[in-house]
């Protein structure tokens, strides 16, 4: 149950992330600014990371694993209701921030758990599903921006052989 909730959610990010740029860009901000919406989440993730460890000395590792996914799931929601580009990095600051809370205590749970023999394969598992999650959304990705880069370089190619016929053309006369 604990890593099929973790694969949910990390899926939910795969499929929210790729159009949230597109989406801030509706806000009137730079590609720059709506990119920052995506590098937002990982860095409230990250910086919130070392304070979840004290909420779960506080609350405990069940509360906060809930109050985590409840926060990711109620301001990933709230991201489609944003007015503004402000709001729409504070609804997603706050996911990361919960993404923590659910992330380091399902880890704490997976560990405290598991039989004190299984807990090194308990957490490779955990880890290992999240990272499976990962690669599934971000392999097709990144074959449609190779795709791309393919096509513009193709058609780079095509120019560049059509400017040299021309140029071989004009040198001829």
């Amino acid at each position: 149950m604990l890593i099929t909730a973790n694969v949910v959610v990390a899926l939910g990010y795969g499929v929210v992330s790729p159009v949230l740029p597109q989406y801030a860009r509706n806000f009137g901000v730079s590609i720059s600014a709506a990119t920052f919406v995506i590098t937002a989440f990982s860095l409230m993730r990250l910086v919130s990371a070392p304070a979840t460890g004290g909420l779960i000395q506080k609350m405990g590792e069940r509360r906060v694993y809930v109050t985590g996914l409840l926060i990711v799931a109620v301001s990933t929601g709230a991201c489609a209701f944003a007015q503004t580009y402000w709001q729409l990095l504070l609804f997603r600051s706050l996911g990361g921030f919960g993404s923590a809370m659910f992330t380091v205590s399902s880890l704490g749970l997976m560990i405290r758990i598991s039989p004190p023999d299984a807990r090194g394969r308990a957490v490779r598992y955990v880890l290992t599903k999240e990272g499976d999650a990962a690669l599934k959304r971000a392999i097709p990705l990144w074959r449609k921006a190779q795709k791309e880069v393919e096509r513009r370089l193709a058609a780079h190619d095509a120019a560049a052989v059509l400017a040299s016929l021309a140029n071989l053309r004009g040198a001829a006369r």
